[in-house]
């Protein structure tokens, strides 16, 4: 529940995440956004270097939507990148992200 104890919590789509959490439930999801199954994305470690290690709500949200677009204004969630391999390297190779560009950071 990481993001989600302080972004969209009223949106009634979170209530049901938040319930299921509290009640130690899975979640039936549909997949949206398309990472290959052998890709790994850890959520945590992109917000906090995309939000320059801020936890406020605005710049958590503004780091959300670097990747996934203007969610919060999304009356359905759909994907607005490619999330290519290259798309990904792009961001990794830029001096100011000094992402990890070897194949075992992503690929495990």
């Amino acid at each position: 529940m990481n993001c989600h104890k302080s972004v969209a919590v009223n949106s009634p789509h979170i209530k049901k995440l938040t319930e299921a959490y509290n009640n130690d439930e899975s979640i039936p999801w549909v997949k949206v956004h398309m990472l290959p199954d052998f890709v790994h994305f850890p959520h945590n470690a992109h917000i906090k270097k995309l939000a320059n290690g801020s936890k406020a709500p605005e710049e958590v949200k503004q780091a959300c939507f670097q990747c996934h677009g203007k969610i919060d204004q999304m009356t359905e969630v759909f994907q607005t990148k490619d999330l290519s391999m290259g798309w990904c390297l792009e961001c990794h190779r830029k001096p100011e992200s000094n992402g990890p560009q070897n194949c075992s950071a992503c690929h495990y």
